[in-house]
């Protein structure tokens, strides 16, 4: 018996990597043993470790707190044997953290890289999405939503919601957005929202704001003409779909960015955090051209951002502007797909025919 461990630090990996990349390693080897450790992360939102075990794909989860109690000691957690051969797999966060379990465990270490592994020799291989193909893909083409060109005035058009999907983005945008969507549905009464936000977040969002706009939660087989996101993977994934975006990032949350690092850890002190945090964000503002990941693969605006100190009338205008304008979301429509390439879960699968067989 073989065994696959994996290595996850947030949300967006977990939903947009991990999830389609094991969904296709179970297809081809059923009889495999699937681990999932959710390590340290200080853009992980805690509910990683519940999203994991709810799937049904893992056949154990580990969360950070068992990661941090076990990673440094010879022993096992309870009820707990690790196979006597397999491979490690980095998914995302400081890839220290799967170095380490590849030394614990004794197996290869593997892993995909979307740019940010420093320490590459630790890998014995990395597969990127340019050269094997984007996860994201994989993700998006499972979510089947899609795309429809209707005009505001005709009872079908459809806005999506996408306030984020980390626990603190929704306290502070769920307000904001709802605030959005009444300016857009009293200028057009007969337009359609849906709220895009993951189950786990439900619950929160119907005890904590029973006031938020009301509109129902995103089903498959959703057609949109435009959604209203945050910067993040859901970028990617709709993207993949050909669907029009209108992409925030608003800096009248400076808690809501975080950076890595030194600049990270300072900008989370007392008193010095926040005007710190404000400033790291205006510089790392101008020194991106773009902040959204299909504008920023294809290294030109396909779809239009917004940055900067924002209110729902701003965001409310610019929507209202791409609905009104069939021939730019069409565009947008045929260009974004291009822009995250192609599927790569059933490629990376394969590789490992002869390890895990």
């Amino acid at each position: 018996m073989k065994e696959i461990v994996l290595t996850v630090n947030g949300p967006g990996e977990l939903n947009g990597l991990i999830f389609p990349l094991v969904k296709a390693l179970r297809r081809q080897y059923p009889e495999v043993i699937y681990t999932l450790y959710v390590v340290p992360c200080q853009f992980s939102a805690g509910t990683e470790a519940a999203a994991a075990q709810a799937s049904g794909l893992f056949d154990r989860v580990f969360s950070v707190s068992e990661y941090r109690k076990y990673i440094f000691r010879k022993t096992w957690p309870a009820n707990y044997q690790p196979a006597a051969g397999g491979i490690v797999f980095y998914g995302g966060g400081d890839s220290w953290h799967a170095y380490r379990l590849a030394k614990k465990y004794k197996f290869a270490l593997y892993g995909y890289d979307e740019g940010k592994v420093t320490h590459k020799r630790w890998f014995k291989k990395l597969f990127s999405r340019d050269a094997d193909g984007n996860l994201m893909v994989d993700a998006a083409l499972e979510r089947k939503l899609a795309y429809q060109n209707t005009m505001p005035d005709s009872g079908q058009t459809t806005v999506g919601l996408y306030p984020g999907s980390r626990l603190k983005h929704l306290r502070a945008l769920l307000p904001f957005f709802s605030a959005t969507a009444a300016l857009l549905s009293e200028k057009y009464p007969a337009l359609n929202f849906r709220w895009g936000i993951k189950p786990e977040l439900r619950r929160l969002a119907e005890r904590d704001f029973p006031q938020r706009f009301p509109a129902p939660y995103e089903k498959e087989n959703e057609k949109y003409d435009l959604i209203i996101s945050i910067t993040g993977t859901n970028t990617a994934l709709n993207a993949a779909l050909g669907i029009p975006l209108l992409i925030l990032l608003p800096f009248n949350y400076p808690e809501l960015v975080p950076f890595g690092g030194l600049a990270g850890l300072l900008s989370e002190l007392p008193w010095l955090g926040r005007p710190l945090k404000k400033l790291l964000i205006r510089l790392a503002a101008r020194r991106l051209p773009f902040i959204s990941i299909p504008n920023l693969k294809a290294g030109r605006k396909i779809v239009p951002e917004l940055t900067g100190v924002l209110t729902p009338q701003q965001v409310a205008a610019a929507a209202e502007k791409i609905l009104l304008d069939s021939a730019a979301r069409r565009k947008m429509h045929e260009e974004l797909p291009q822009s995250v390439g192609r599927p790569g879960a059933q490629k990376i699968a394969a590789y490992f025919q002869e390890i895990l067989q």
